[in-house]
């Protein structure tokens, strides 16, 4: 059997398909935002020496006993929003100037339930945050992973009714109110990238010069040339962010990058051969296929002619060895 997987999905050539094969790897694969805030101690420690800024925001911690009392429900809801709106940051709660105030256990899991509190209850729509205890230097805080979020967020209404339907922005290192207009644009914009196919979704940390010229240029028309730029947005291989900075799509990243797996980790094909008809029968023959999409395409073709020839070759000779037996006369005692 001869088994290739492009990213989660498998294709089956001379055996039977796993029905659970794409359910499991789905199931055990994590998805980005549910990673744990990956920073080591030393770079936490950078971060405190270097300040806020459009990623990061520190967050003093008032208590009454184990019960958190600043900052205000309201203030955490716009903070949280504001980093939704943009791009997503990281409240270091527990920290004022630059230090690490501690916090004991209680505390930590009292502000951990506020803070689910509020991401669910204060903000509209809710958003889904990550908390993560850290201990440094002896001394305890609290991170809190915001996402970037699908919708605009603001204040909820009711018990935060006063202030409610302002909606905020991180810029720098602080949060400034939309505008009419801005919040218009905002608002279609990530209505837009709901219903946008994959494959026009675009890709963070690249731009222009992260597709390849040589692999670009053959998909432009002579008058697309002229305007790479614009012939490549036509071809909804680059799009325009939310703050008007060309990205590659994750097309352009697919066909004109040379290694997608860069920004796109899952975008590989995993080819094998296997003895029998299942998994559990031994491998023969395994390639994991990268590169831009026209040769992963390529490759996974030649694995796949490569060994169903070496399957007929070896069901051939079975076919001849038994052909041979059956003809061969029993001997006499």
């Amino acid at each position: 059997m001869v088994y290739v997987e492009a990213g989660c999905v498998p294709y089956v050539f001379g055996g039977q398909r796993d029905p659970g094969a794409v359910r499991a790897r789905r199931e055990t694969e994590p998805d980005e935002d549910d990673d744990p805030v990956n920073v080591t101690d030393e770079e936490l420690r950078q971060r405190l020496r270097l300040g806020e800024d459009s990623a990061w925001e520190f967050k003093q911690i008032e208590f009454s006993g184990d019960r958190p009392t600043s900052p205000r429900c309201e203030d955490l809801a716009d903070e949280m929003a504001a980093f939704a709106n943009a791009t997503g940051g990281v409240p270091l709660c527990g920290v004022s100037d630059g230090r690490i105030q501690g916090m004991s256990t209680e505390q930590m899991a009292a502000l951990d339930r506020l803070l689910v509190e509020v991401s669910t209850d204060a903000v509209e729509p809710p958003l889904r945050i990550n908390v993560h205890r850290r201990e440094l230097d002896g001394r305890a805080l609290v991170l809190v992973n915001v996402s970037r979020g699908s919708a605009v967020h603001e204040r909820a209404g009711r018990a935060y009714i006063q202030r409610a339907g302002r909606a905020y922005i991180r810029v720098g290192g602080t949060k400034r109110r939309l505008g009419g207009d801005e919040r218009l644009r905002l608002a279609q914009r990530r209505a837009q990238s709901r219903y946008l196919w994959f494959d026009q979704q675009i890709v963070r940390r690249t731009g222009f010069r992260t597709l390849n010229e040589r692999l670009w240029e053959p998909l432009l028309s002579m008058a697309g040339a002229a305007d790479p730029r614009r012939a490549l947005r036509n071809l909804r291989l680059l799009a325009s962010d939310e703050a008007e900075v060309d990205r590659a799509t994750v097309a352009g990243v697919l066909l004109c990058t040379d290694s997608p797996q860069e920004w796109l980790p899952q975008a590989t094909i995993m080819a094998t051969h296997y003895r029998g008809k299942d998994r559990a029968s031994g491998q023969l023959d395994a390639q994991e296929i990268v590169g831009p999409l026209p040769i992963q395409i390529a490759d996974a073709v030649k694995f796949v002619i490569r060994n169903m020839r070496g399957l007929r070759r070896a069901r051939c000779l079975r076919g001849k060895m038994h052909r041979s037996t059956a003809r061969r006369p029993c001997s006499r005692p």
